[in-house]
């Protein structure tokens, strides 16, 4: 997967309505889950709903969907940073200025995928 694929699902969901996404079953006699948003320009909730056996994780996945693809992008683009530090290290980078720049680089990125911003999650 390349940047601009990254980008485009980036973009997707950023166009989605922003949080918050709930889901649960309805009052009715069938089974049917619902996924649905509430923002300050829907005076309703948009409702999904998922009528059948089995339709839970539908559902759960469809409400969560909006905050983890961000946080599943954010990662993917974390380890990139980190896989191409660790890279020009493991290539041998020759210039000694580089090669500490590099290897700041990857203690960086290792100390983000360890300690992670919890403000990166909103």
């Amino acid at each position: 997967m390349n940047e601009a694929r990254l980008a485009e699902i980036e973009a997707r969901c950023e166009a989605a309505t922003a949080r918050p996404w709930i889901n649960g079953e309805t009052s009715s006699g069938y089974r049917s889950i619902y996924a649905a948003i509430v923002s300050p320009e829907t005076p309703r909730p948009l409702v999904t709903q998922l009528r059948g056996q089995n339709r839970k994780p539908d559902a759960a996945f469809i409400a969560h969907a909006r905050s983890d693809v961000p946080e599943l992008v954010r990662e993917v683009r974390r380890l990139r940073e980190f896989y191409e530090a660790w890279r020009e290290v493991q290539n041998g980078i020759i210039d000694f200025d580089l090669h500490n720049e590099a290897v700041d680089r990857l203690e960086a990125a290792e100390q983000a995928i360890l300690h992670p911003d919890p403000g990166e999650r909103a």
